[in-house]
């Protein structure tokens, strides 16, 4: 839970769709999937390989393991070993080395998205008035803002966006997690993976609510 405080009100800016009329006449907030943000990169972190083959080859033996069987798992790293040997033996070659650890990188960051991808996460903003949000969010200015009172409701997820943090999510903090069970390691990669964005988008100052499920039933 994060200790920050947050503003009692926050708001939402949206079209006049039949999506905003069910909103507030069925007191819906919609959880959007990661892969819908106007913005590609959001919930699209890279992955940052500070360990050396061996570890990663563990922490995706792990995470295959968890989502398709061990059988599969050996499979699949040994597919990797092999597709390496395209510039030589990755035990004794650098190139291939680090070729072999790219392809077993990219196979964790499949398996992260595929796992972080069912969630969903609902964006607000601190204030009513911005004009950029209005142009964005609230179809050119023709929309509407939804004000929600935060005062009696809790939320266990909600932060502000980090416009500063790196957007790279470390191999050692997945085997932490991962491997270790460390709650801090799985903190970490949650808060890189939903709430960092782009230093260019810091005009949008939004706080993220994000949570497991695709939608919420809340007060208005």
């Amino acid at each position: 839970m994060s200790n920050q405080v947050f503003p009692k009100r926050l708001y939402k800016y949206r079209a006049f769709n039949v999506g905003t009329l069910r909103l507030l006449s069925e007191a819906e907030a919609y959880y959007a999937s990661p892969t819908a943000f106007n913005d590609p990169l959001d919930s699209s972190p890279t992955i940052q390989i500070d360990t050396d083959y061996q570890a990663l080859e563990k922490l995706l033996y792990r995470m295959l393991s968890q989502s398709v069987g061990k059988e599969h798992a050996a499979r699949e790293i040994n597919n990797h070993r092999y597709m390496s040997t395209e510039l030589g033996d990755y035990k004794v070659s650098s190139e291939a080395e680090a070729y072999y650890m790219r392809l077993l990188a990219s196979n964790v960051k499949d398996l992260l998205y595929e796992e972080f991808g069912k969630r969903g996460v609902l964006s607000l903003a601190e204030k009513w008035n911005c004009p950029l949000m209005w142009s964005h969010y609230a179809d050119e200015h023709r929309g509407l803002c939804v004000e929600y009172d935060l005062s009696e409701t809790a939320f266990n997820d909600l932060r502000p966006v980090d416009y500063r943090r790196s957007r790279s999510i470390k191999v050692s903090d997945l085997i932490d997690w991962k491997l270790k069970q460390s709650s801090s390691a799985h903190q970490a990669v949650l808060e890189t993976f939903f709430f960092t964005k782009a230093p260019q988008w810091r005009y949008e100052r939004d706080p993220l609510c994000q949570d497991s499920c695709h939608s919420i039933k809340i007060g208005l």
